[in-house]
């Protein structure tokens, strides 16, 4: 019998870790008057840790899910096209008691992670939560920054003095959250989320208002002093409290007197003011953005990312827009091709070897085609003799082509393919407009998503030196 004590301790005791590793967050609930069989419990996106969960409704509407998480994170109770969002942290228990009829509203919590939720329908309650639909999205320091429709309007009606009034309101309101006796019994995880989107609030504005309307109001940043301050978080889950740290960052890295590209300075600046897991976050969107606007160091610096935090729940959506948004894989050789041009002459990309080639893959039905070649034929007269462009036609017939052409008078050099041709497989055309660009020792560079027509042009041109 003594020989076999050790090994059920220890059984016991490996047990015990696995489960202390694992720490599910469990969720129990009842929903009244609701008929339904299922409701889904969603991740967060981007920093969810656990799958979809579809849990069966039982009799009298009641429900129970464990979420395996490592981690405190935001996840979405869903019921049809209706989403309650919920804050949860590692060994917490939840109770839900909703109703079919009211849902999302008039939900009580209960549990250990009621305050929680209860705080965080509260805040919601102030700053409803948006789809990128209920949104407006500006370019500050080249970045594309979202804002909800409330504040967008403001920032347009407003002037400064009015502007900033309008948000020391709201941020009262917010600061009531603060003070509120379930702030005291919430979790500190949430507890530091929701101080740095209340602490957030008034920097994002003023600093977007000073930035977006800093010519027409005459004012800078520096108008609404110790207002628009460095933000010092711990966690960063909400919407205010990442784009403002996000903004920040860009703002105070761009005018770093050092070398290097933009992207480069603000990934310096980042590391140097932040640690995990509010810089994991940061170095993530920087190196996003550096990739959409062709920066070519920015792929070193996904190598130091991912060496740096292998475990990153941002490391999925770095990859993503590497390796799969980009169309092609960045650094590989571009794929020679031979085609009939307008003029009659064939073609081949090989015979501008040593140049920088612009390739863009249109239709004369594609009216984002259209636009596009219209917003580049300034830029075409712009570029350095050292940068080629060729329009690639995916027409159905060459007579459709030819005419599109002439009619529109567009610059460059100009072939056909047609739909099924080798080139489209090649370039894995998922459709059009697609574009790329073949720099001068052959090999894909990144295309600069966001940038336009003259932002292209300036890359292309820096690429040709």
């Amino acid at each position: 019998m003594s020989t076999w004590k050790p090994c059920i301790w220890v059984a016991v005791w490996m047990m015990q870790v696995i489960g202390a590793q694992a720490k599910p967050a469990r969720i129990e609930g009842q929903i009244h008057h609701y008929d339904g069989e299922k409701v889904a419990l969603v991740p967060a996106p981007v920093t969810g840790e656990f799958s979809k969960q579809t849990l069966t409704i039982y009799r009298g509407g009641l429900f129970g899910a464990d979420v395996a998480i490592e981690r405190p994170q935001l996840a979405v109770l869903q019921i049809g096209n209706r989403f309650l969002r919920l804050f949860l942290t590692p060994g917490c228990f939840l109770h839900i008691d909703a109703d079919d009829l009211l849902f999302p509203q008039g939900v009580r919590f209960g549990g250990d992670a009621g305050p929680d939720n209860t705080l965080l329908q509260q805040y919601y309650e102030l700053h409803p939560p948006t789809s990128r639909f209920d949104r407006e999205y500006y370019k500050i320091l080249g970045h594309p920054f979202p804002y909800v429709t409330e504040m967008d309007g403001y920032m347009k009606l407003y002037h400064a003095t009015d502007f900033a009034q309008w948000v020391e309101k709201k941020d009262s309101l917010n600061r009531d959250l603060l003070a509120s006796p379930l702030y005291d019994r919430a979790s500190n995880a949430f507890r530091q989320t929701l101080r740095a989107e209340v602490e957030a609030y008034p920097g994002y504005a003023l600093l977007s208002y000073a930035l977006l309307y800093g010519k027409r109001e005459r004012i800078t940043p520096d108008t609404f002093g110790e207002k628009i301050s460095f933000p010092r978080y711990e966690r960063a889950d909400g919407f205010y409290a990442k784009q403002y740290l996000l903004l920040y960052c860009l703002y105070a890295g761009s005018d770093m007197d050092t070398p290097g590209s933009q992207a480069g300075k603000c990934y310096s600046w980042a590391s140097a003011h932040y640690q995990a897991p509010v810089l994991e976050y940061l170095l993530s969107e920087i190196i996003i953005d550096g990739i959409r606007h062709g920066d070519e160091e920015s792929f070193d610096l996904y190598e130091q990312y991912a060496a740096r935090f292998p475990d990153s729940p941002y490391l999925k959506r770095l990859e993503k827009i590497l390796f799969e948004d980009l169309a092609a894989h960045y650094g590989e050789p571009a794929p020679d091709f031979t085609l009939e041009g307008l003029d009659g002459k064939t073609y081949s990309l090989s015979q501008f070897a040593g140049k920088v080639v612009h390739i863009d893959f249109w239709a004369s039905w594609c009216a984002p085609c259209l636009r596009q070649l219209d917003h580049m034929e300034q830029a075409v007269k712009d570029a350095s003799p050292d940068v080629v462009f060729l329009t690639i036609s995916v027409d159905a017939d060459k007579l459709t082509w030819r005419r599109t052409i002439r009619r529109r008078g567009y610059s460059g050099i100009h072939l056909y393919a047609g739909r099924h041709a080798k080139v489209n497989r090649l370039y894995h055309l998922r459709g059009v407009p697609a574009r790329f660009i073949v720099r001068k020792d052959g090999r894909l560079a990144p295309y600069p998503k966001d940038s336009d027509a003259a932002g292209i042009v300036k890359l292309l041109n820096r690429l040709s030196l």
